[in-house]
């Protein structure tokens, strides 16, 4: 009763599907870029001094903010940008600055 397409070795079920160990996706550890929500990010712009510190600048009047927080905290953008856009731009003079 033995089978002729066999040679007396037994296979095991497991080893009957491939292996993953040699299989590697790059795309596991790549996290999706976020576009960030916030309407405040339209007014300040990213970027990183030369020791590391990620920063914030205003683009209406170059004050610039820390972003260290992982947590994305935009409170602080947005109280400023009220102040901000509140205040004249352009070449008005103030008289008491003689």
């Amino acid at each position: 009763m033995s089978d002729p397409n066999r040679d007396g070795s037994t296979q095991s079920s497991q080893n009957s599907s491939p292996s993953r160990d040699g299989q590697t996706t790059t795309k596991e550890n790549v996290r999706k870029k976020i576009t960030p929500r916030a309407a405040c990010w339209n007014h300040f712009t990213k970027f990183v001094t030369e020791e590391g510190e990620k920063r914030v600048r205003c683009n209406a009047c170059d004050v610039t903010y820390t972003m260290e927080s992982t947590s994305g905290s935009t409170t602080n953008l947005n109280n400023h940008l009220k102040a901000c856009l509140k205040r004249p731009r352009g070449n008005t003079s103030n008289p008491k600055q003689s």
